[in-house]
């Protein structure tokens, strides 16, 4: 799991990075499982689960252009391993 915290972010620059990767066909980036991003108070808040660590620093190399492009600001992200997963799809989740 890997979580970033951005200050400053806006919600025109997410969506505008988001929009460039899928015009060069990422939009589905080998390895992530889930994204999800929003608002917490003045930071975007980033939640991404990855099959693995090594994935998520690959296409950190694709992404981290688009970012730049768009000047979001730099932040390190946290790593964390996932212990369990509740997917109400899923009668077994775990990890």
């Amino acid at each position: 799991m890997v979580q970033f915290t951005i200050p400053g972010l806006t919600a025109a620059q997410y969506d505008k990075v988001w929009e460039e990767l899928r015009e060069a066909g990422h939009e589905n980036p080998r390895g992530m499982m889930h994204h999800y991003g929003g608002y917490v108070g003045n930071n975007w808040l980033i939640i991404e689960i990855w099959e693995s660590e090594e994935l998520f620093t690959e296409f950190g190399k694709t992404l981290t252009p688009f970012l730049d492009k768009h000047a979001v600001p730099k932040t390190q992200p946290i790593i964390l391993d996932l212990h369990y997963i509740y997917d109400h799809s899923s009668a077994d989740s775990s990890v």
